[in-house]
This record gives structure tokens, C-alpha cells and sequence, in this order.
């Protein structure tokens, strides 16, 4: 934070500055040298009284001659203050703006050094690295400004939170006509939310909807600030309202069917509205039979209908639908497992809940559990429902599909232990 205030400073001296620095004495080169004078000093003492007097300069004089080498001073004072990630920014700032200067070699052998012994970027080493190497000549200023900012959004380096957050609203204040700043808002409001200031983030993205009434990016930014809203800050009732205005407003978007989702979960863990969550998840997946949310959808309704409602075959339909409908789907185990369940312990019907854990060896063999699935169908009929005709007919099956299980000798165990039994009857 020490950083954001600073540099907001500054920000208002330089307007107070910029006022009067057409009737002062000094000149650029003047207060340039003035500057690496200080600088050459080597002062710990002086380094952020530096890093203020070199930004300062910066934005007196963004067109002058030296601005490239007073960035690159920038970006070694903070080095020298052990403030490796703020240095590599400064340092890529300079590649960025500054691609034709003399200090532009200086500044790639820099930035490769950061990269090379900073175990933050490990992950990230090459694609720096391919970047430092890049070609960043092109353009207009605005153009090479909104390649760093992008840069710095793409880094998503949290140490570099506030730098970014003062580079996008540069950006914004030197280019408020370009219409790149549309999108540089959504990244001031994504990183606020990065940060984990989520009202501010939550302002940031209510900023853009009223400045885009009709930007077609609105579904989205509806959307995150309602899951903001939701998860962040707790808010279920302001959640609720933002998530039907992307339902009712944007019901074509990809967010609406999300937004359904979303309020759907809302109305069942908050306001306990199991009816409307019901609802919710039906429309989901009526209108959206294809979403990656539907099956999700249909085991919440049958959740909801079996454990709050209590209706038993309303939950074995939903988990039947998923089964049915979505046939490559391995979440039909967990439906297959969850119906069979449901008919033995709340139906009391045996033989209906061994046919679905035999189903999931049939339907889902590679799975894991399949023949745990198949044997278990065989011991509901034989110990339940003493069936055990029934009983055999699944021990064999385990036995015939699944003959290198270690339930296939257990299988044959059964097998002649029940037809023993059946003789002696």
C-alpha cells in the first residue's frame, strides 16, 4: 500500500508541477542530471526519495531524450532496494515504451537476470524470456502503452497488484479517447478482485456497466460482480438481484445460464427456496441441455427432491435423466449410486437397488468401482432379499467381467456356498 499512496502523490504533485513548470528556470536536461546525480550517489537512505524524483521527471517530461534512461534508473533503484518484482516491471516498462532508446539492450540483460534467479517466475521463465527477446518497436504511444498494461494483466503477479492498478489508470488518464480503455477497466475491477478488495472490485466492474450500457461484454461483468457479491462478501440478497438481471437482460448469453446456476444454489443454501431452486435448474437444463452445468443441475434437483422435499421418485427420475441423457458421462455412477440408495433405504424396495448397482458395471465396466458395484447388486439379493437365484445370476457376472478382480474369487466363494445351501433346501 505504501507504493499505491506514494505514487498517487506524486500523481498530484506532478498536476501541480506540470502547472508552473512552463514558467520555471530548470530544464529537463538540468533536472535530469540533478536526478542521476542522486542516483550515482548509491544512498540507501535516498531510495524512495529517487524513485519519486525519477517518476516525477517521467511525467514532466514524457517526451524527452533521457525519460528511457530515468525509467531504467527506476527500475535499478528498486533492485537495489531488493524489490525484484517492482524492478522487472519498471524494467519491462522501459522495453515496452522505450524500444528504440540506447538503454534498451541494458534493460533486456536486466530483465533476464530477474527472471533467471527469481524462483516467482519459474513457471513463467521461457515465455519471459521469449518476451525480452520480442520485438518492441511498432505503433503509436498509445499502442506501446496498452502492450505493457496487457502484459502486466497477463503476468498476474500479486506483488505487482498496485503497479498495474496505477499503469491501467495511466493508461485511462493519457488515453481517454482510445477505446482500449473499455477493456482496461474490466482488468482494473479483475485485479481489485485479485487482490481480495472485493468491494472495490465490485464498485470497479458497477463503474464499467454504467459507462458500457451496451457493450457486449456487460453478461460477464454482470456476472462476476454477482459471484463477488455471493462468495466474497456474503451479500446473497444484492447476488440474487444482478444475478436475474443477467437471466432477464441477457438471457442469450453464455453468463445466463450460469447466472440460473448460480441464483439456483443461492435460493437452496441461503434462502432454503428448494421449490425455486427446483426451478431454477430445470430451466437450466431445458434451455441448456448441452451447458456444462446441466448434469450438475439434475443431481442437485434430485438431491433436493430426495433429502428437503422427500420426494423419493421425483429424485430417482432427475438421477434416471442423467443416466439416460448424458450416456458418456461418468457422473451416471454417481446417480446410479445415489438412486440405488434411495430404493433400498427410503423405498424399501431391494431388488430395484441391486439392479441399479448392477447397471453401473454394465454401463460404466472400466470404472474403478464397477465390479465393487456388481457385487454388491449380488449380496443385496442374497442377504435382503434372499433371492438367491437373483443372487448368482450378479456373483456370476462378476466372475465373467471382471475375472482378474479380487472379488472374482469371493464371486465363486458365494456362488457354491449358495448352491450348497439351495441343495440342502
Amino acid at each position: 500500500m505504501r507504493l499505491w499512496f506514494a505514487r498517487v502523490a506524486l500523481m498530484l504533485l506532478c498536476v501541480h508541477l506540470g502547472s508552473v513548470a512552463s514558467g520555471s528556470a530548470y530544464t529537463a536536461d538540468s533536472y535530469f542530471e540533478y536526478v542521476k546525480s542522486v542516483y550515482n550517489q548509491h544512498e540507501k537512505e535516498l531510495s524512495g526519495f529517487l524513485a519519486t524524483e525519477l517518476e516525477t521527471f517521467m511525467r514532466l517530461f514524457p517526451q524527452d531524450d533521457h525519460v528511457a534512461e530515468a525509467s531504467y534508473l527506476l527500475a535499478q533503484v528498486y533492485l537495489e532496494r531488493g524489490k525484484e518484482h517492482q524492478a522487472l516491471a519498471a524494467f519491462f516498462k522501459t522495453l515496452y515504451l522505450y524500444p528504440g532508446s540506447d538503454i534498451h539492450p541494458s534493460a533486456v540483460e536486466a530483465a533476464h537476470e530477474i527472471i533467471a534467479k527469481n524462483r516467482g517466475y519459474k513457471d513463467k521463465k521461457e515465455e519471459l524470456a521469449r518476451i525480452i527477446d520480442g520485438d518492441f518497436a511498432g505503433g503509436t504511444s498509445a499502442d506501446r502503452h496498452y502492450r505493457y498494461a496487457a502484459f502486466l494483466y497477463g503476468l498476474g503477479q500479486s506483488k505487482l497488484y498496485d503497479w498495474s492498478l496505477i499503469e491501467f489508470g495511466d493508461f485511462v488518464t493519457k488515453f481517454k479517447d482510445d477505446a482500449r480503455n473499455e477493456e482496461i477497466q474490466i482488468w482494473i475491477a479483475d485485479t481489485y478482485a485479485a487482490k481480495g478488495e472485493n468491494e472495490a472490485a465490485v464498485a470497479s466492474y458497477l463503474k464499467y456497466e454504467r459507462l458500457h450500457p451496451g457493450s457486449d461484454k456487460l453478461p460477464g461483468v454482470k456476472y462476476h460482480r454477482a459471484t463477488l457479491l455471493s462468495e466474497k462478501i456474503k451479500d446473497f440478497e444484492r447476488a440474487t438481484e444482478v444475478l436475474t438481471d443477467v437471466v432477464d437482460n441477457h438471457p442469450a448469453s453464455d453468463h445466463a445460464a450460469a447466472a440460473i446456476y448460480a441464483r439456483a444454489r443461492i435460493k437452496a443454501s441461503k434462502f432454503k427456496d428448494y421449490d425455486g431452486a427446483i426451478a431454477d435448474y430445470r430451466r437450466l437444463v431445458t434451455d441448456r441441455p448441452q451447458h456444462d452445468k446441466a448434469v450438475e443441475a439434475l443431481l442437485a434437483v434430485a438431491a433436493l427432491s430426495a433429502d428437503k422435499l422427500k420426494a423419493y421418485r421425483t429424485a430417482i427420475g432427475a438421477y434416471e435423466e442423467v443416466v439416460d441423457n448424458y450416456p458418456g458421462d461418468n457422473r451416471g455412477i454417481e446417480a446410479l449410486e445415489e438412486s440405488a440408495k434411495i430404493y433400498l433405504n427410503k423405498l424399501k424396495d431391494p431388488l430395484a437397488a441391486a439392479a441399479q448397482y448392477a447397471r453401473i458395471a454394465t454401463q460404466f465396466p472400466t470404472s474403478d468401482g464397477a465390479a465393487g458395484a456388481l457385487f454388491k447388486a449380488a449380496e443385496i439379493c442374497e442377504k435382503k432379499q434372499k433371492d438367491y437365484d437373483k443372487a448368482v445370476e450378479y456373483y456370476q457376472l462378476v466372475t465373467t467381467m471382471f475375472p482378474d478382480s479380487k472379488l472374482a474369487g469371493k464371486a465363486r466363494e458365494k456362488i457354491t456356498r449358495i448352491v450348497e445351501k439351495m441343495d440342502e433346501g
